[in-house]
């Protein structure tokens, strides 16, 4: 179901009538057109105090990735923390290397995080009409 076309939710999805769990997606859209101020006002309140305690310590480095940037060998780092961090390989290369293409077309940013110039996490985000839907989170637990 692509969680874009809202029709689909209750039209189109018969497995809910079978007593299926409608979860084929964890997407969210995020409206980037809003202010900053209202973004902010948005978020839960237990991630702002994370997100603030980051932006203060100089050990942290955000990198946003995008067309104007793009890094294959930084994408095959965040390749290979998705795997580490999922214990196993979910998916094959080529639909990451297809993610590489959607970033060097302008349809994704790839944000990372690094603690002490170590990657610890990364985010892909595809391009909708200016706004981004989350759809990899991959977070280094070590």
């Amino acid at each position: 179901m692509d969680p874009l076309i809202l029709e689909y939710t209750d039209k189109f999805n018969t497995l809910l009538e079978y007593n299926f769990v409608d979860t084929s997606t964890t997407d969210c859209l995020i409206d980037l057109k809003l202010e900053e101020k209202d973004l902010w006002k948005n978020l839960r309140k237990s991630y702002k105090g994370l997100i603030n305690s980051i932006l203060k310590n100089d050990e942290f480095e955000i990198v946003i990735v995008d067309k104007n940037n793009a890094d294959y060998e930084l994408h095959e780092l965040y390749r290979e923390l998705h795997a580490k961090c999922a214990g196993r390989i979910t998916r094959v290369k080529e639909t990451f290397d297809k993610q590489f293409e959607m970033l060097e077309n302008d349809c994704a940013s790839l944000i990372g995080l690094k603690y002490k110039n170590k990657f610890i996490g990364f985010n892909y985000f595809f391009h909708f009409q200016k706004t981004g839907t989350p759809v990899a989170i991959t977070i280094s637990r070590k």
